[in-house]
Parts: structure tokens; C-alpha cells; sequence
């Protein structure tokens, strides 16, 4: 019977260590060690799509992030508005756009789903919005949401790249 529950237990730690693995990669995935921040939303991207039945389309520029920190707060802000987009908005079209414009990162987010009252996204329920907001203006950026009940929502982020210095992509 210890040797059952042994065997038990060893299979529950391999499993709590791919979680672990899993959660770690999450928070910062490796494509940032050798690919640029383009190269890895369109490796999220392309996961996504196979996950979703939701048609996305992006338009991703190549762009110069010289702050490792800046890179990786842009790259969960996106995966959040996409993954609330995709649970939430009952869409059948996202379109991502991403490039620089005007010594600004420029990220747009649109789908064309059933749209939600702004107004409330304040409340505790919709946390992930909050934090986007926090993270945005910890960046010294901008993000204007405008979503309209029944035609979707545009999450519109502005987001300075002119003050980093570093040798990032």
C-alpha cells in the first residue's frame, strides 16, 4: 500500500512541475530570449487560431522595444485583450493590429462580437481589464476602450517607445 501511495504521490509532483513549467513560460515565454516581440505574437497567434473558431487576422510590424520589462507587460496586455475577445465577445472576426507610429507603440484590438457597457468595467469582475489599464499606464501609455452593445469593441493602446534605451527587439 506505501508503494502505491509513493507512486501516487511521484505522479502528482511530475504533474505540479509541468504546471510550474507551464505558469513560468506563461509569464515570460522564451521566443523573447531569441526571437523578437513580432516573432512571438505570431507564434501566440497561430496557437490561438488552432484553439478558437474565431477568425483572426493581425497585422504585426516589426517594432524596436528596448525594454525587456516594456516588452513583455505589451505582450500580456495583448494576450489579455485576445483571450477576453475570445472568451467573452462571441465574435466571429478579432483583428489585431500592432506597429509604430509616431515614436508610439500603437496596438489596436477589434472584433465584432456583442460588446459590453464600459461603464462597469471598473467593478471587481473584470479584473483583467483593470490590470491592462494599470499595466498601460505604468508604461506612460494610453488605452481608450470603446465598445458598443451588439456591434463589438475596439480596445485602442498608445504606449511611448522613444524614452527606452537598450538593445532589445
Amino acid at each position: 500500500r506505501a508503494k502505491m501511495e509513493l507512486l501516487d504521490i511521484s505522479r502528482n509532483i511530475r504533474l505540479i512541475i509541468n504546471d510550474m513549467r507551464d505558469i513560468i513560460f506563461n509569464l515570460r515565454p522564451m521566443e523573447f530570449d531569441d526571437l523578437s516581440l513580432k516573432a512571438t505574437f505570431d507564434k501566440f497567434f497561430t496557437e490561438i487560431q488552432c484553439q478558437t473558431k474565431i477568425n483572426i487576422t493581425c497585422n504585426i510590424e516589426e517594432i524596436q522595444i528596448y525594454d525587456q520589462l516594456s516588452c513583455i507587460s505589451i505582450f500580456h496586455n495583448v494576450k489579455e485583450c485576445v483571450n477576453n475577445a475570445i472568451k467573452y465577445s462571441k465574435a466571429t472576426n478579432l483583428n489585431i493590429n500592432i506597429k509604430e507610429v509616431e515614436k508610439n507603440i500603437k496596438i489596436i484590438i477589434k472584433d465584432d462580437g456583442i460588446g459590453f457597457d464600459t461603464s462597469k468595467i471598473i467593478d471587481k469582475r473584470h479584473f483583467g481589464l483593470s490590470l491592462i489599464r494599470n499595466n498601460v499606464s505604468v508604461l506612460k501609455g494610453k488605452i481608450d476602450i470603446n465598445s458598443i452593445i451588439g456591434e463589438g469593441t475596439i480596445i485602442d493602446i498608445s504606449i511611448p517607445s522613444c524614452y527606452n534605451e537598450g538593445s532589445i527587439k
